[in-house]
């Protein structure tokens, strides 16, 4: 696998409800129906984890910590088979108070809105670099 020189490393949350729906994001940059997981870039001395809590924060104003964060899994962004980005996204399955507390709080300067979806309406909506995570159970169950 050749990777690219400016490889760009990003971290984010993979947030599912009570009702096994997911957190997805309208950044302001793409168009309609492309929607994304709250994530972006690393800061220098940033670990992947605290990235992502930071950028949940940020873009959608949700309070999470290190034991809020479950499983890694990684989506590469491939450019005629270069690697030119690589998200590491962490599972956040929200506990009914943390659900209760949460009062959306958008960045306004990236985020248009953002709802929970089920798995058929995330197939329709995400980005299609996300798609395979619709492939993955424990995130839906």
């Amino acid at each position: 696998m050749r990777i690219a020189n400016n490889l760009i490393i990003s971290s984010g949350v993979i947030i599912i409800n009570n009702d096994g729906k997911i957190l997805l994001i309208k950044p302001k940059n793409l168009p309609e129906g492309q929607y994304s997981l709250p994530k972006g870039i690393i800061n220098q001395g940033e670990s992947l984890k605290m990235a992502a809590i930071r950028e949940a924060y940020e873009e959608i104003g949700i309070s999470l910590n290190l034991k809020d964060l479950g499983k890694q899994y990684i989506i590469n962004y491939f450019n005629k088979g270069v690697l030119t980005k690589r998200v590491f996204c962490y599972l956040t399955k929200l506990s009914k108070s943390k659900e209760q507390e949460f009062i959306p709080k958008l960045q306004k300067e990236e985020v248009d809105s953002y709802g929970f979806y089920d798995k058929n309406e995330f197939e329709k909506l995400v980005f299609w670099r996300f798609l395979p995570l619709s492939k993955i159970n424990e995130i839906w169950n």
